[in-house]
């Protein structure tokens, strides 16, 4: 006899499961065999179907035998219960929700012994002890467990609502900092910064310095190599010459980037102005650039330990999940270091989703690459990477990811299309703020969150608490007058043993014709 049941109330008794109830098994009914109307069809996970005729009459408790094993299930009328399960269809005159409450209580899963499949033995199920209470304070433990489970479920209900209602929050949140709503009293505070307009005149002015300087300087690298392999002198005069030639000829060929189409687009606040992505990453090597695709990174090439490979899955929506990890050795790293991340660096996805939801690589990833549709995006220092991803990840930025987007059921986007995605681009001041009071409404929507998960872990375990208490004999008070559970057994034990008399005896081998 388990601790559990050493101190029952005196009119209680304990009795293995075997001697109370008898757990048949359910009948194969296969899925291209129901009809889809009528009565529910169970299996160990609950209602898997309908069909116009039931196997058994209700009220029944079904229970889990293969895959989800010991999960119960109960069922006022008819059904069907499958062969992947076992039912209790009589209950000797006793409440049947009580034991389906405690079944639900006992937790059958713990007696799962199979290999493979998850299955339970009944024979196993039928050792197990239960505490069984007279007559009476059995019906007045339902009735209990039911009026406590009901204020349960108005709980559950309430805390369920509010997830979606923080989506939402979150949702408008974002909606608001990128109308600039948020920072409508910094704006009033501070008129006197640099408008956005100059900003990005700034970094597309230092865009196309560089872009000039580095064709002059291919240009001029050029025509040195033919006048040496000519044999023809060349002097730092002449070094300077080709450069010169070479950038009038690259300035001539600079394509100014085109200024951003606003029809359709929001209005933006006082010194905010409409820009590119692609006119907003920095001005080094590889800072705009999607994994490698195709034979070049591979399911094949991946190893348990070596160089950190970073997967769709692993973007999230401001969140870098660190679950799935994938790895690839050191050596083949080695020519697929054009896609190496660094913490910090903005991870967007080009597949949904969310198409181009955004998120930044945690410190202590280590060497790290993206893989295919992850792109790697490293704000120009006048973008504050912080500001870049929410706009990402809020609806107006999800909208022009989608928008500029391909594929049906799943969208992507390309990397030109990304390049082409409008950010609403706020005074770098204005971008940290925007960026600061985000976060600190975020930070309490995750507090009410986390606030939620906890209620919701504390009513579970006042769940479990009150069945606990149900089956210790605590629940309600008991009642002298009430027979004693010893009574209930006997009758129980004869009435099967007349049942067992009563049984046809099964002969062995084919009946004589």
């Amino acid at each position: 006899m388990s601790g559990e049941h050493e101190e029952l109330p005196p009119k209680w008794s304990i009795a293995a499961l075997g001697d109370l109830f008898i757990l048949n098994y359910g009948k194969s009914l296969p899925s291209k065999r129901r009809d889809g109307e009528g009565y529910p069809v169970y299996g160990s996970n609950g209602v898997v179907g309908n069909h116009s005729e039931a196997f058994i009459d209700g009220p029944a408790i079904v229970v889990g035998r293969k895959g989800s094993i010991g999960e119960a299930h109960f069922s006022e009328g008819p059904c069907s219960p499958i062969d992947t399960t076992y039912f209790i269809s009589e209950f000797h005159g006793q409440p049947p929700r009580l034991w389906l409450y405690f079944l639900r209580h006992l937790g059958l899963a713990r007696l799962d012994r199979a290999s493979a499949i998850p299955g339970l033995n009944r024979q196993d199920a039928y050792k197990q002890l239960a505490p069984v209470a007279p007559l009476g304070e059995q019906r007045r433990i339902v009735a209990k467990i039911e009026a406590l489970q009901t204020c349960s479920e108005t709980a559950k209900e309430a805390l369920d609502a509010i997830p979606p209602l923080l989506e939402k929050f979150r949702q408008s949140v974002l909606a608001a900092a990128f109308r600039g709503d948020l920072t409508k009293v910094w704006r009033d505070a501070n008129p006197d910064v640099e408008p956005a307009s100059e900003l990005l005149e700034r970094i597309r002015t230092e865009r196309r310095k560089r872009w000039i300087a580095d064709a002059a300087e291919m240009g001029r690298a050029k025509t040195e190599g033919k006048a040496r392999k000519t044999g023809e002198p060349w002097s730092k005069a002449d070094d300077a010459e080709a450069l010169e030639k070479e950038q009038a000829k690259a300035a001539k060929k600079y394509k100014e980037p085109e200024p951003v189409d606003v029809e359709g687009l929001p209005e933006l606040p006082e010194r905010w102005c409409w820009a590119y992505l692609g006119d907003l990453h920095d001005l080094a090597e590889n800072s705009m650039t999607d994994g490698p695709f195709g034979s070049k990174l591979k399911s094949a090439h991946y190893v348990e330990f070596g160089v950190r490979v970073i997967r769709l899955g692993n973007l999230g929506v401001g969140e870098f999940k660190n679950l799935d990890k994938s790895y690839v050795t050191e050596q083949h790293f080695e020519s697929l270091r054009k896609h190496q991340v660094f913490p910090g660096d903005l991870l967007i996805a080009a597949l949904a989703e969310p198409v181009g939801r955004c998120c930044r690589v945690p410190d202590g990833i280590g060497t790290a690459i993206v893989k295919a549709d992850c792109i790697r995006f490293v704000p120009h220092s006048l973008v504050a990477p912080r500001f870049m991803m929410h706009w990402m990840n809020s609806p107006g930025g999800t909208r022009n990811s989608e928008r500029l987007s391909h594929g049906i059921g799943r969208l992507r986007i390309n990397m030109a299309n990304l390049r082409a995605v409008p950010v609403p681009l706020a005074p770098i001041e204005e971008q940290e703020v925007v960026a600061n009071t985000v976060e600190l409404l975020m930070s309490r929507c995750a507090s009410t969150a986390g606030a939620v998960q906890q209620s919701t872990e504390r009513l579970y375990a006042l769940d479990r608490s009150i069945l606990a208490k149900a089956f210790r004999g605590e629940l309600v008070p008991q009642d002298p007058n009430d027979e004693p559970a010893s009574a209930l057994l006997e009758r129980i034990r004869a009435s099967r043993k007349e049942a067992e008399t009563k049984k046809p005896k099964q002969g062995r081998g084919r009946k004589k014709k």
